[in-house]
């Protein structure tokens, strides 16, 4: 049986834990839309290829070459993004100041939205999909961070190089 836990609100806490996933997915997939396209209009495309400049193009050029885009993971979450509110819909920005302050209540999983610093190692590949770990701290204790992340790193030797692709 797992230790009780020590949260006056123990009762409470899948229900915020939920309520917290929920807010926290809809204030990254409305800023992963602007950020992408911010960073779109940054690039300079060679002769010949497609410039992509909205998540929009992006999303039908996926679904227009499946077999090489989509050939292990679906375009579920840009599709949500794509569709999902904007920055300036309350839906948004009531999602934000939820998640500002569960972070400021030390709650796993909001740091980023709240602008603390996460330190993420790579740990390999999954059916050709990276995965790696994430560390985590208040603001202002970047030093501690990068000390915890290198000697964790250094123990598990982990890390597999990734492969790049062959340009055609």
């Amino acid at each position: 049986m797992p230790p009780p836990s020590r949260s006056p609100n123990a009762k409470y806490e899948s229900l915020i834990l939920c309520f917290g996933l929920f807010v926290q997915f809809v204030a990254l997939t409305t800023e992963f839309k602007v950020d992408v396209e911010a960073y779109l209009s940054t690039l300079t495309w060679k002769e010949g290829v497609t410039p992509m400049k909205t998540l929009q193009d992006i999303t039908d050029y996926n679904a227009a070459h499946p077999n090489t885009e989509l050939n292990v993971l679906d375009q579920s979450l840009l599709l949500l993004s794509l569709n999902g509110p904007n920055q300036s819909s309350s839906v948004y920005l009531d999602a934000l100041a939820v998640c500002q302050d569960l972070a400021g209540r030390n709650s796993p999983g909001y740091p980023s939205i709240a602008g603390w610093p996460i330190l993420s190692i790579p740990l390999g590949y999954n059916h050709s999909v990276p995965f790696g770990v994430s560390f985590v701290t208040p603001k202002y204790h970047e030093e501690k961070l990068l000390q915890y992340g290198y000697v964790f790193e250094q123990a598990t030797k982990a890390r597999v190089a990734p492969q790049f692709l062959p340009d055609n």
